[in-house]
C-alpha cells in the first residue's frame, strides 16, 4: 500500500531539503557552518570569498532573525558594507539581483563600510525601485542607511533617489548645511528637516500613506511630518554617499542600509533591532590575525585636520587596509606609526614631528583592547615608563616604511 504524506508534511520537508541543499553549497568552507533558514543559506551560498564563522553566524542571525521578525519579505534590498571584503559588501543579502556597484574613488574598509570622497565616489544599488515590481511602491516605502559618520553639516546625502526638480526626493540627509536633519521617502515636494540628536548611527525613513511619513533614528521619532503627499516614483537607482542629479556627494561611511515597502512600528523597531546587532558582532571580532608586532602605515603625514587611515602588514611589504581611522589629539601629528602588543593591550607608537621645523619632537601613545578602538594615552607619571618599554620592544624596527 502506498502512503501519501498530508500537505503541512510535504510542506515541512520541502523547506528542510531547500535548507539542506542550500547550506551544503553555503559551507563549502574550511569550517563547518549550518544556516538556520533558507534565505541564510542562499545569501550565504553566493557569499565565498572570505567570510569566517564569526560573520556566518553573524548574517545568519541577522537573516533568519528578519524572517522570524516578519520583516524579511517587506525588503527589496539589504545591504552590509562592513563585511569582511568589498566584494561581499556589495551583495544583496535579499536576492542575488541588484549586486551594488562602486563608482569613482570611494574608500572601502572591511569591518566598517564604505566612505565618500567628497567629489566622485559613491555606490550605486542598481535596485530601481520603479521597475523592480517589487515591494516600494509610491504610498508604501521605506529607505534606511547606518552612518558612522559624527561631523557637522555637509551638502551630500548618505542615500538618494531623486527627481532633481523637486518633484520627487526619497534621500537621508543624517545633517544638511543648514544644521537639520533631512529623512524623505517618495516626497512631492520635498519636506522639511528636523534637529536630530546626532549625525551617526542607523537612519530610517517611512511611508505608509500617500501622505503619512515616519523619521527615526536608533529607532527613535525625530519629529513629526504631518501631511507629505507622495510623487510617482521616477526611473533610477538608489545610490549611497551622493545625490547624482544635483552633484553633490558626502565625505560620511555607510555599513549599509535597506529599501522596501512602509514598515509597521514593530517592524521599524525589529529591523534596527536586528540591524544594530550585526554591527555590535562584527565590532567585536578580532580585525586581524599577524604575528606581531605588525607595521602600520598613513599616507597622510603632519596633519591635524584629517583622520589618520591605517594600512596594515605583517612583513612590512604588502599591506592590507586596517578597519579603523584616527584623529590626533589638537597639537599632535601622525608620522611613521607602528604597532606592537605589550601588557595584553595594542599600542599605537606614533613619531611626532614640528610641521614647521620638521624636526623629531618625541612621539605619542595609542591604547586599544582590540586593535580598532583606539584611545590617545595622555602624558603623565607612568608615561615614562610606558614608554621606555615599548621602546625596547619596538628596537630595530624601521621608522618608516
Amino acid at each position: 500500500m502506498t502512503k501519501s504524506f498530508n500537505k503541512p508534511l510535504r510542506v515541512g520537508l520541502a523547506l528542510l531539503l531547500s535548507v539542506l541543499a542550500a547550506g551544503l553549497s553555503a559551507t563549502n568552507r574550511a569550517y563547518a557552518f549550518t544556516p538556520s533558514c533558507s534565505q541564510s543559506a542562499n545569501f550565504l551560498a553566493r557569499a565565498t570569498s572570505s567570510l569566517s564563522l564569526a560573520y556566518d553566524q553573524a548574517y545568519d542571525t541577522l537573516i533568519c532573525g528578519l524572517v522570524t521578525d516578519g520583516v524579511w519579505n517587506s525588503l527589496d534590498a539589504l545591504y552590509r558594507f562592513d563585511a569582511p571584503d568589498e566584494t561581499t559588501a556589495l551583495l544583496n543579502l535579499v536576492s542575488a539581483s541588484d549586486t551594488a556597484t562602486v563608482i569613482g574613488t570611494p574608500t572601502f574598509r572591511a569591518q566598517l563600510g564604505f566612505s565618500g570622497d567628497g567629489g566622485s565616489g559613491e555606490i550605486n544599488t542598481n535596485f530601481n525601485p520603479s521597475t523592480a515590481s517589487g515591494n516600494y511602491s509610491q504610498n508604501s516605502a521605506h529607505i534606511s542607511a547606518w552612518d558612522n559618520t559624527s561631523r557637522a553639516g555637509a551638502a551630500g546625502p548618505i542615500v538618494s533617489l531623486d527627481s532633481g526638480n523637486g518633484s520627487f526626493e526619497s534621500d537621508i540627509y543624517p545633517e544638511y548645511t543648514d544644521g537639520k536633519t533631512y529623512i524623505r521617502v517618495n516626497d512631492n515636494p520635498a519636506s522639511a528637516g528636523f534637529t536630530a540628536s546626532d549625525t551617526a548611527g542607523f537612519f530610517l525613513g517611512n511611508r505608509t500613506s500617500a501622505t503619512t511619513r515616519q523619521g527615526y533614528l536608533n529607532n527613535v521619532s525625530v519629529g513629526t511630518y504631518g501631511s507629505t503627499p507622495s510623487g510617482a516614483i521616477p526611473s533610477g537607482t538608489f545610490r549611497f554617499l551622493v545625490n547624482d542629479t544635483l552633484n553633490t556627494w558626502s565625505t560620511d561611511q555607510v555599513r549599509g542600509g535597506s529599501f522596501g515597502g512602509g514598515l509597521t512600528p514593530t517592524q521599524s523597531t525589529d529591523l534596527y533591532n536586528r540591524m544594530s546587532a550585526f554591527t555590535t558582532a562584527v565590532e567585536a571580532m578580532p580585525p586581524f590575525t599577524y604575528t606581531l608586532p605588525t607595521y602600520l602605515f598613513s599616507p597622510l603625514n603632519n596633519t591635524t585636520s584629517l583622520p589618520m587611515d591605517l594600512s596594515a602588514s605583517s612583513d612590512g611589504i604588502t599591506f592590507t587596509d586596517w578597519p579603523t581611522s584616527l584623529t590626533p589629539p589638537t597639537g599632535y601629528y601622525f608620522r611613521d606609526p607602528s604597532i606592537t602588543q605589550y601588557d595584553d593591550s595594542y599600542w599605537i607608537v606614533n613619531t611626532e614631528e614640528d610641521s614647521y621645523s620638521g624636526g623629531y619632537t618625541g612621539f605619542s601613545l595609542y591604547e586599544s583592547s582590540d586593535a580598532m578602538h583606539w584611545s590617545f594615552v595622555p602624558e603623565s607619571g607612568a608615561f615614562d615608563d610606558l614608554r621606555s618599554a615599548l621602546k625596547a620592544r619596538l628596537k630595530g624596527l624601521p621608522r618608516g616604511l
